[in-house]
């Protein structure tokens, strides 16, 4: 029954095939693995001509003219050179901010100045006497219309501000985040202003539009939903789902321009 003897000085260890027969599973997987580590170098020696490597065609990653090329293409997509429109129109919006306070003219054509770009004639327009045209999104006036949502979205009443997330801390802590205590270019503080305002109106069917999409979007910046508008782009994002819901847009549409 004895298979193997092995003599090592006065040690013998012999190895019959009841106490082999336990162990042979695990000789039989330690010499597969051997097999596969070294079958590319075996492959190699008698010309069998394979290897385990993973194959793959060429990445976009090991070329950066490809990486640069697609970058700025899906950018161009995200904020085209020649901007895009929604379907929604200024109207007198810009003059009733101005009316209630919500933006010192003033205090935001100086901001634009210090920043060495004044506000355009026709920015100027949307402000002091608004508009009848549809509003275009361009890198050129982004950073305006950034400001303006902003003002609109915390000044105008809404149930969303009045009974969401904005005050689940308390309506004392309101002032404290970045959307409320950053304001900075009304006639009066942030808290004087919020949700204090009928500048643009929504009838009931609006409303649940306007809150299928404000609960249903996300925010990377602040990983929030719409609903809770706790920085500027947020609340410039409720005012442009306010707006564009007033004026009779779905929330398919209001999320295809968002």
């Amino acid at each position: 029954d004895e298979i193997l003897k092995i003599k090592e000085g006065k040690a013998v260890f012999t190895f019959t095939r009841e106490t082999l027969r336990p162990i042979v599973p695990a000789l039989v997987g330690f010499l597969a693995l051997i097999l596969v580590a070294y079958a590319p170098i075996i492959g190699e020696k008698f010309n069998f001509g394979f290897a385990f490597q993973q194959s793959r065609g060429p990445s976009k990653a090991d070329n950066p003219q490809i990486l640069a090329t697609s970058s700025s293409a899906i950018l161009e997509k995200i904020n085209p050179p020649q901007g895009f429109e929604i379907n929604a129109r200024y109207g007198d919006i810009g003059p009733k901010l101005l009316a209630v306070g919500a933006i010192d003219f003033e205090k935001m054509k100086s901001l634009y100045e210090q920043a060495g770009s004044s506000l355009s004639a026709d920015e100027i327009k949307i402000l002091t006497e608004g508009s009848n045209e549809k509003i275009r999104i361009t890198p050129e006036n982004s950073y305006f219309l950034l400001n303006f949502f902003w003002a609109l979205g915390l000044a105008n009443k809404n149930i969303i501000l009045d009974e969401g997330q904005m005050i689940k801390y308390g309506k004392d802590k309101i002032g404290q985040f970045a959307s409320t205590g950053g304001w900075t270019l009304g006639k009066k503080d942030a808290t004087s202003l919020y949700s204090k305002f009928e500048i643009v109106k929504l009838n009931s069917n609006q409303q649940a539009i306007l809150d299928d999409f404000a609960n249903n979007s996300y925010r990377p910046c602040c990983s929030n939903s719409v609903a809770f508008p706790d920085c500027n782009h947020g609340m410039a994002a409720l005012a442009f789902g306010e707006l564009m819901a007033s004026q009779g847009a779905g929330v398919d549409e209001i999320f295809e321009a968002y």
